[in-house]
């Protein structure tokens, strides 16, 4: 049943230490073996509105005559630092990329059959993203783990950034307080409590852009600017002795529109690795962007979880439960492998280079922790989040804090990542879901 006329629920059930051995810094686990007129716009270097480093069958769905040719497929933007498209989307994500990943869980399903004919798989197995955007420039690809800069939205084009960073990863900042800005009047409360919001915060990244904390990834990533270079991922190896690093070749765009400033950052190269510092061996590596010309970074398909549906409820809503050990063990390598090269060939531009947030089996307990608050616990109803949060609080703490002062910062987490109960996208291979989440037996 498609989501079409309303929003449906998604249920999950199943003991929570299962589901939530969560966090997004290890996408690649021990399992793995380890349309507006342009205004008057400056960029400081040329650029086209296609990438020249894409073969064309990598440009099946990122060029621009894939998009002027999808039905339902609006310009929102057009400029010389690319066009941008909003996409036919569900929950901000685009329809491409849920029918492309239905097509991956269904293969996903038959060579989990073919392997362990003698235990099926108990249900559809099913995919979990976060909501998103629906905006997508010609070549661009998924923002990738090391580049923690947002992606430009709407209300950031209301504080005053540059339109041409809409889209893409960047920094930006307006000299020209949103209230001073032409429109500023016409705006509804809401929206410029927004707008103010996203003022706020531009000007603290671009402060951190220019002044990047030693060993933040905002650190690393500038020293592969202009260069290729090896960085860790991880600063430190975890438990299992298992630390990501990454070769890469980043690229700024500088854009100026009156008195905005914006600095887009574009990725070349990007090769993940795995590397066991036990036996000091590289234990797996996957190359997710190798590009001669640079290329814009936009939103991903980012997964919260991978479950299996096995049911309904009495509302209709799907039933979900985690995968066990040895679905989890088979299938999420393949589950990982097979949205690398669907992001490489242009199937899944937008496809997450990392694993799935619900899915962790390796990390210290203090990140674990403060990434569970982030990536995960915001897709909870709040009286289960909160009531989880204290759970974990007293064992997620670090040294000299106690459990209140923790469980106040991991709500704080919560918070500055939207609050409790926000919506995700469901999708088997046959259905797609828009809705909160509600959680049983947990």
């Amino acid at each position: 049943m498609r989501a079409g006329g309303g929003v449906k629920n998604a249920l999950i059930k199943g003991e929570g230490a299962s589901v939530v051995n969560a966090g997004k810094a290890l996408g690649v686990v021990d399992e793995v073996g380890a349309a507006v007129p342009k205004p008057n716009t400056s960029l400081s270097r040329s650029t086209s509105s296609k990438p020249s480093g894409i073969r064309a069958g990598d440009m099946a769905r990122t060029s621009d005559e894939f998009l002027e040719n999808l039905d339902g497929a609006t310009v929102v933007r057009s400029s010389d630092a690319g066009n941008i498209y909003e996409l036919p989307n569900l929950g901000g994500v685009p329809e491409t990329t849920l029918e492309a990943k239905a097509v991956l869980l269904g293969e996903l399903e038959a060579e989990y059959a073919a392997a362990y004919p003698g235990t099926p798989l108990n249900g559809e197995l099913t995919e979990m993203l976060k909501t998103s955007s629906p905006l997508r420039k010609p070549g661009g690809v998924g923002k990738l783990e090391l580049a923690e800069q947002k992606t430009g939205k709407p209300a950031m084009l209301d504080a005053g950034m540059p339109g041409d960073s809409l889209g893409e990863a960047n920094v930006w900042r307006n000299t020209t307080p949103p209230a001073e800005q032409p429109g500023w009047a016409s705006m509804s409360k809401p929206r410029q409590e927004a707008a103010l919001k996203e003022w706020k915060k531009a000007n603290k990244q671009w402060d951190d852009w220019h002044n990047p904390a030693p060993g933040s990834k905002t650190a690393r990533l500038q020293e592969c600017i202009g260069q290729r270079c090896r960085v860790p991922l991880d600063l430190e190896p975890k438990p299992s002795g298992l630390q990501r690093f990454v070769t890469a070749e980043f690229e700024v765009v500088e854009i100026t529109e009156g008195t905005a400033q914006s600095k887009s950052i574009r990725v070349k190269y990007y090769e993940s690795e795995v590397f066991d510092t036990n036996r000091g061996v590289t234990v797996d590596t996957r190359v997710v962007v190798d590009s001669p010309g640079a290329v814009p970074m936009g939103p991903d398909a980012d997964a919260v979880g991978v479950f299996r549906r096995v049911g309904t409820d009495a509302n209709g809503r799907p039933i979900l439960e985690p995968l066990t050990r040895q679905e989890r063990e088979f299938l999420m390598p393949r589950y990982i492998k097979k949205n690398i090269a669907a992001r490489r060939s242009g199937l899944i531009p937008d496809a997450a280079e990392h694993g799935v947030t619900a899915i962790m089996d390796d990390a210290s307990a203090q990140l674990a922790g403060k990434l569970q608050a982030k990536y995960y616990v915001p897709f909870l109803p709040e009286s289960t989040g909160v009531s989880y949060l204290k759970r974990i609080a007293k064992f997620v703490k670090p040294p000299g804090m106690s459990t209140s002062e923790m469980l106040k910062v991991l709500q704080e987490l919560v918070e500055s990542e939207g609050g409790f109960g926000q919506n995700t996208v469901v999708i088997t291979k046959s259905n797609q879901y828009l809705g909160d989440v509600a959680v049983q037996n947990w």
